[in-house]
């Protein structure tokens, strides 16, 4: 009892207080127009924007929602703390609602406080306002696809670089869901919102921008909306009403190239790709359709023009890695080991690099121009490099078949018979030269 009558004195004598503080105050200043168009009402808002932030640092809830309800009537200008603090507010509330029907009011109401947050004081903060405002959506209504998506999209229109990578990343999350459970979504919707957030994700300054887009693809490939079949039923319509859009061609082709997808709609976007734009990207798409087709003079010609014109290092390594590969498929093993090379030259950590090389070696060294002994220790590199792609190589599923090959070649080795006829030891350096094939590696034997 004597602490209740302590907090009630001190109460008073805050009041009391606080009525001798606004009788000083001039509410006729300009600075308190934000409060209303005349001094009393100055005052009277004034006053209850301090109680306002008095109910909500007590918790006290049920007063702190009134004072705000007369606030975004009579004072919506007063301060952006009224939104931030309001917002807390009927979350709160929201929380201790005891029915559905309850918690959606408030619900509607934190929306509302977002929306006016952002007319009165969005301006070059807008982008974080409407942020907030799509979290909160995903968070609180993750069923409710069509108001997540337009805030969503109303949220990167205005956040340019700064876009938030989290907000991208949660909703394409839901979206992927929703298509992966219910039957009737639309497959296109899918792409169209995964070029929203991946286009505004890559824009971003944001360090972890690339962890962010990989997830994205990862997300889309789990979806299965993007299988081959599914693309050209989604988009050949599209090119066949708009032949000439060379952003509806370019995202057709992206789609293709990036799911390895071979036809004659394949090539056909991939060739009018080229023919708006030609570009090593557009050589390329187009090399790959070729390589598929197996029309071989021209898959070479598009992949050489493709790694001609490249700056980009990454693509450029892409664009070997696919060239090398091609070469092998085409019994080629000399000129793949030489694109594979490059691959290492521009990036010493790429383990599909290595993996090419060491395939390029093992095909080759039927017919390397070396025999016997020598023969045999082509294989020394062959598993040198292979070890060198494991060291490299951050997937699972990649390092098990690496594993697998180093297990293959290494039977292939000479024979401590064969080390001993050669009068060396095992663990000792040997340089191997068979023409195209050659390497300093270290002596091991198969058995």
């Amino acid at each position: 009892m004597k602490n209740l009558i302590r907090i009630t004195a001190c109460s008073i004598v805050a009041i009391l207080f606080a009525t001798m503080s606004y009788a000083q105050i001039d509410f006729n200043h300009p600075k308190f127009a934000k409060y209303g168009t005349d001094a009393q009402t100055r005052e009277d808002n004034y006053k209850n924007y301090s109680f306002f932030k008095d109910d909500v640092s007590m918790k006290n809830y049920s007063s702190a929602e009134k004072r705000l309800e007369e606030l975004l009537v009579n004072a919506p200008t007063a301060s952006e703390n009224i939104y931030i603090k309001g917002i807390s507010v009927y979350k709160n509330l929201y929380n201790l609602a005891p029915s559905p029907a309850q918690k959606n009011a408030y619900f509607d109401k934190i929306i509302k406080l977002y929306d006016m947050r952002d007319k009165y004081f969005g301006g070059k903060k807008s982008y974080i306002i409407l942020a907030n405002r799509s979290l909160d959506l995903m968070r609180y209504r993750p069923k409710n696809i069509p108001a997540i998506r337009k805030s969503v999209a109303q949220t990167i229109d205005k956040s340019n670089e700064k876009v938030n990578l989290s907000m991208c990343l949660q909703y394409f999350n839901i979206i992927t869901n929703e298509y992966i459970k219910n039957s009737t979504f639309d497959a296109s919707v899918l792409l169209e919102d995964f070029d929203m957030v991946s286009e505004a994700a890559a824009k971003s300054t944001n360090s972890n921008k690339d962890k962010v887009l990989a997830s994205l693809d990862e997300l889309l490939l789990q979806s299965g909306a993007t299988n081959c079949d599914n693309l050209e039923k989604l988009f050949k319509p599209k090119f066949k009403a708009s032949p000439n859009d060379a952003d509806l061609v370019k995202k057709i082709v992206g789609y293709l190239v990036r799911n390895d997808c071979e036809s004659a709609f394949a090539t056909q976007i991939s060739e009018k790709y080229y023919e708006i734009n030609p570009s090593s990207e557009s050589a390329f798409a187009l090399a790959i359709q070729f390589a598929g087709a197996k029309d071989d003079t021209k898959a070479v010609k598009y992949f050489k023009e493709s790694i001609s014109n490249e700056d980009d290092q990454a693509k450029l390594e892409n664009y070997l890695i696919r060239f090398a590969a091609h070469e092998l498929q085409m019994n080629r093993p000399m000129n793949a080991s030489g694109y594979a090379r490059k691959v290492i030259r521009l990036n010493n950590s790429n383990s599909l690099g290595y993996m090419l090389l060491a395939q390029s070696f093992s095909i080759g060294a039927s017919h390397s121009g070396c025999s016997g002994f020598d023969r045999k220790a082509i294989y020394y590199i062959v598993v040198d490099n292979l070890y060198k792609a494991k060291k490299y190589s951050n997937d699972e599923a990649e390092v098990g078949k690496i594993n697998s090959m180093i297990r293959t070649y290494s039977s292939n080795f000479p024979s401590r018979e064969d080390i001993f006829y050669k009068e060396l030891e095992i663990g000792a350096s040997y340089r191997v030269n068979c023409g195209w094939i050659n390497g300093v590696t270290t002596v091991r034997s198969s058995n």
